[in-house]
């Protein structure tokens, strides 16, 4: 009798959960508790697309993915507890963030492992891109000799261009014609974002004079990795993630990081070559099979 209803249980308890978790944000809001992320005046970090989740539609994406959510049908419910109460307070725009300095504006997933820089946690995926570094800096270089699909980021100084592949979880067809073997190696990172709002693959080029000032990314729920593809190595460069400044070139590895700390990037080598990598946006190790699942169904570029 009891396994004729189970399919009951789990929606019953999400909507518990969201329940419980939006009383104890207004409770929070009456009670003047405030959050204990860092504020940051991040006015040159805001892109001018109107499309750009972590810029302007964060609301409307929350917004759809909480409905989104509350019709999500899985066997497996039991292992989206957190899911469920990460949409309803950030639906709610009251959040608890557990680490200084760690503040996305999007999305927190509670009890993910928070370190601002990590090691490579799939060795194959290093094999993969050492295996096919230079096609991919082949590619890059050839696309790099034109304006057509660059475009241009947001900076108090200098100038940042990015090249997407895959934009908020979505591949650019035109781009990746101009690169099917850069294309074809990024499908194979079994961790790429794809398909969700919150991954991009694409080239970024800093140029000298040019600093990306201090912000936060939009979600926990992902890792940024920077892989070299610049002809030369470039002097002056350095990455600063939760106030740890580290000069962010590897020759033949990858730089990983959790771009929802605090971070910020400047190129001070102005007679320098430009600092050109591949990004690319993983899913954290701490989210399991399901959690993705649901993630990508909730927050769907199609959505």
């Amino acid at each position: 009798m009891l396994q004729e209803y189970q399919w009951l249980f789990w929606p019953v308890v999400g909507t518990l959960i969201l329940a419980v978790a939006i009383v104890k944000g207004f409770a929070k809001s009456i009670n003047g508790e405030k959050e204990s992320g860092d504020e940051i005046d991040d006015t040159h970090t805001q892109c001018k697309s109107e499309a750009c989740v972590r810029c302007n539609t964060y609301k409307n994406v929350l917004g759809v993915a909480y409905k989104r959510l509350k019709h999500y049908n899985s066997n497996q419910q039991s292992e989206l507890l957190r899911i469920h109460e990460a949409i309803a307070v950030d639906a709610d725009q009251e959040k608890k963030f557990e680490v200084k300095l760690q503040c996305p504006n999007v999305l927190y997933i509670p009890g993910l492992t928070a370190k601002p820089w990590w090691e490579c946690t799939r060795q194959d995926m290093e094999v993969i891109i050492q295996n096919n570094i230079k096609d991919i800096r082949d590619e890059y270089m050839n696309v790099s000799t034109s304006d057509d699909g660059w475009l241009l980021n947001t900076t108090p100084t200098g100038s940042w261009n990015v090249f997407h592949l895959m934009n908020q979880g979505s591949f650019i067809e035109a781009n990746c014609q101009k690169c099917p073997l850069t294309t074809q190696v990024i499908n194979l990172v079994e961790d790429l974002m794809v398909g969700n709002v919150f991954g991009n693959a694409c080239f970024s080029v800093l140029h000298p004079g040019t600093h990306i000032t201090p912000h936060y990314g939009p979600t926990n729920a992902r890792l940024r990795c920077h892989i070299p593809v610049g002809e030369f190595r470039p002097s002056g460069c350095y990455l600063t993630v939760a106030k740890d400044k580290r000069e962010c070139w590897l020759d033949d590895g990858c730089v990983f990081f959790d771009d929802s700390f605090l971070h910020e990037a400047i190129h001070e080598g102005i007679d320098s070559e430009p600092r050109a990598v591949l990004i690319l946006d993983l899913w954290h190790p701490d989210i399991n099979k399901a959690e993705r699942d649901a993630l990508n169904y909730i927050f769907s570029p199609n959505a």
